[in-house]
């Protein structure tokens, strides 16, 4: 990588119901101060640019436990073996704290 290019580092947000808002709002939030573009990049000279992928076990709505419904950018099941991702973000929520049965299938095969 050149002095001069942005490295794009790609972010699986996994989603599913109950998740908890607050477990992965605030992280996004900060996250964005990385981007090149922004004000403390652009002054600190940040080469990075995080994306986003926001994967649900459908690409329905799916239900949080406090606040609005999220629309996944993509399903599990539409993830292919060779979509890499840089880093996962796993939020909790009341079902992720309990026994995986409980968690959709797609979310543990993922």
């Amino acid at each position: 990588m050149s002095t001069n290019e942005v490295q794009t580092l790609r972010l699986a947000v996994c989603l599913f119901n109950n998740v908890s808002i607050l477990d992965f709002q605030g992280s996004i939030e900060q996250i964005e101060f990385l981007h090149p573009k922004t004000v403390f990049p652009a002054r600190f000279g940040s080469k990075i640019v995080i994306e986003p992928v926001y994967i649900g076990p459908t690409r329905e709505p799916v239900k949080t436990c406090s606040g609005p419904s999220l629309l996944p950018t993509k399903a599990y099941d539409d993830v292919g073996a060779e979509e890499q991702f840089d880093i996962l973000l796993v939020p909790g929520g009341p079902e992720a704290s309990t026994s995986p049965d409980v968690m959709s299938p797609s979310v543990i095969e993922f």
